[in-house]
């Protein structure tokens, strides 16, 4: 679920729940580390989404203590990447790894 503009936490939480009854794992992009808490605690998605600049380790472990498992996409610099793995983030997305190409 791509970042989310609505206030009607209710409407987002019977989102969340339809997809999760027919088997689909969630996960939201949030904008602030407050969303992130708010959302996992209200909402229990399987994931958050969080940009590079929002992770910190007080948040992370917030998101896990919820059982929710913290992403971070836009990792581009060795600076970025490792301060993701400090945090305890599950998952990290970027080109740090590797640049899309063409070829298959």
């Amino acid at each position: 679920i791509p970042p989310l503009q609505s206030s009607d936490v209710h409407w987002l939480r019977r989102v969340v729940k339809s997809y999760q009854c027919v088997g689909f794992g969630v996960a939201i992009e949030v904008s602030s580390a407050l969303q992130a808490k708010l959302y996992a605690t209200l909402l229990r998605p399987e994931w958050i989404r969080l940009a590079p600049g929002l992770i910190d380790a007080g948040t992370v472990s917030a998101l896990h203590s919820l059982d929710v498992k913290a992403v971070s996409s836009c990792v581009e610099r060795v600076a970025t990447h490792a301060h993701c793995l400090s945090t305890g983030l599950d998952i990290v997305q970027g080109f740090y790894y590797d640049r899309p190409s063409g070829d298959f």
